[in-house]
């Protein structure tokens, strides 16, 4: 019993050894032949390829060759120049990077300046420089004109306008140098003649005063008022009636001028 059993297995274990073998080769083979079938297939296309090659060159023989016409003789065109090609302009710009970062930091890179060579430049220095000269120059004509005059009234003017005086007109300026004593002499005369306020006579009270209005040539005044106070308001408002009383008497100008007159009151 025992050695019918081995034996059927032994036999068991051959049988399927020869279906793994027969399995493994059989296997193998397929894929020896489905390689050749490859092989074959992309000579047979090459063969086919060349076949074709063949036909149009013997075609080509057969056919006979025309020359084509001749074209018409142009002038031919100016050849544009050819583009180099992208390596050279790779090796041109990466040639010009350096120096083009050699120039920023050249750029960037902070200058000594003299501080003493240095020149501010203004669009209204020669505007100003004229004007300048320009008043010089009035200052000293109307300096000039008033040489004619006594020293007293040279001062009260100069009080009265200052550098003012420049700005006006040379018939206004004319006018104020030559007739402004008149004007102060007429003033006083009917201050006296109308007599000393009662009541700044009382208290005591004197002082000087100054007076501005527009003088017109027709003899008219405007815009009466005082410009300097005498710290007593009977004496300013006494002023302000003589001076409409007075200024028919005045002097006529040529021109509006604006008068400045000092008006002063002492008690005898």
């Amino acid at each position: 019993m025992k050695r019918n059993r081995v034996f059927l297995i032994a036999l068991i274990v051959s049988i399927i050894l020869h279906i793994a073998t027969f399995l493994f080769f059989s296997f193998l083979f397929a894929k020896v032949d489905d390689k050749i079938n490859e092989d074959k297939k992309v000579k047979l296309a090459f063969k086919r390829g060349g076949d074709i090659a063949k036909s149009d060159s013997t075609l080509k023989e057969n056919t006979p060759i025309t020359k084509p016409p001749l074209p018409p003789i142009q002038s031919q065109p100016a050849q544009n120049p050819q583009p180099m090609p992208a390596e050279n302009k790779n090796l041109k710009q990466e040639n010009s990077k350096p120096k083009d970062s050699q120039e920023i930091k050249e750029q960037t890179l902070p200058r000594s300046y003299d501080l003493s060579k240095l020149e501010v430049f203004d669009k209204n220095i020669n505007s100003s420089i004229q004007q300048s000269q320009r008043a010089n120059s009035i200052q000293a004509d109307i300096a000039r004109k008033l040489q004619n005059i006594p020293q007293e009234t040279q001062n009260e003017i100069m009080q009265l306008y200052g550098d003012e005086l420049g700005d006006y007109g040379e018939a206004e300026q004319d006018f104020i140098i030559n007739n402004l004593r008149d004007i102060g002499r007429i003033t006083q005369y009917y201050l006296s003649k109308r007599g000393y306020p009662p009541d700044a006579g009382y208290l005591g009270q004197q002082g000087t005063n100054a007076v501005e209005f527009y003088l017109y040539p027709n003899g008219d005044i405007s815009d009466l008022k005082i410009i300097q106070d005498s710290r007593s308001m009977i004496l300013d408002k006494n002023t302000m009636t003589i001076i409409q009383i007075a200024y028919k008497d005045y002097p006529h100008p040529t021109t509006k001028t604006k008068i400045r007159i000092f008006v002063k009151y002492y008690i005898w």
